[in-house]
């Protein structure tokens, strides 16, 4: 029995798409009179409203050295950008009224992903790895849950503990055979069940081997093996 376990780099995700801030705005107060030509150069453009009152920036180079487009809603405070940074990764970005970022889309090498924010620090992130689709569920820069489309199209699902360790695991074999595996805080795989063969399994491990098998055949037939810490079956039933 075989079980290709899922790893992420989502803490390296989240650090990237967590590096940047809002975008600054600068403008000044007077607003220039519009050019009379077919082009009109310029390093910033400011967009104002009827009364006067800014409500956009554009700007071919802003202080993170970004080209940007920033909007504010009535109260002057950035909710949307739209930004090309310094290594030509185009970003998105969606604020709330307390200037929290919500909403981040973004490609890093070449990559899509999608991060939505809440509250408290909690993140989903839409995007792939390896070229496969995954999602990840995260605390704070710890990935909790992980969702991902492997190679061949088999799904896995993780859950995992306080510490990044994997804690449960989810996930169909090449052949289609479910298997589920709890592992314990250092990882080790504890307990797993699953189909092989069209057989229902359960296997019982201490700290460094399977110690309980226990089965049924797709005959009806039940049996429980017992096995030393090499693996070898001490006793069986029947």
């Amino acid at each position: 029995m075989s079980h290709e376990r899922m790893s992420f780099a989502a803490a390296t995700m989240l650090a990237a798409f967590l590096g940047g801030g809002v975008a600054s705005v600068l403008f000044s107060d007077a607003v220039g009179a519009q050019s009379t030509s077919d082009v009109v150069t310029t390093e910033q453009v400011n967009l104002v409203n009827r009364s006067g009152q800014l409500r956009g920036v554009l700007s071919g180079e802003d202080t993170t050295g970004q080209a940007s487009m920033t909007l504010l809603d009535a109260s002057g405070q950035p909710r949307a950008v739209l930004a090309v940074g310094r290594d030509g990764a185009p970003m998105l970005q969606m604020y709330d009224g307390a200037r929290t970022l919500r909403l981040h889309l973004t490609l890093q090498d070449d990559a899509p992903a999608i991060v939505v924010n809440d509250n408290d620090g909690q993140q989903a992130i839409l995007g792939t790895l390896n070229g496969f689709p995954a999602l990840t569920f995260a605390d704070g820069d710890q990935p909790r849950a992980e969702l991902a489309v492997g190679n061949s199209g088999l799904p896995r699902l993780q859950m995992l503990g306080p510490t990044g360790q994997p804690q449960l695991s989810v996930a169909v074999g090449d052949l289609g055979e479910p298997l589920v595996t709890l592992r314990d805080q250092e990882g080790r795989s504890r307990a797993a069940f699953g189909l092989i063969q069209d057989a229902a399994v359960i296997n019982l491990s201490d700290h460094s081997a399977t110690r309980i098998v226990l089965g049924i055949n797709t005959d009806g037939r039940a049996s429980l093996g017992f096995l030393d810490e090499t693996g070898t079956v001490e006793h069986q039933v029947p």
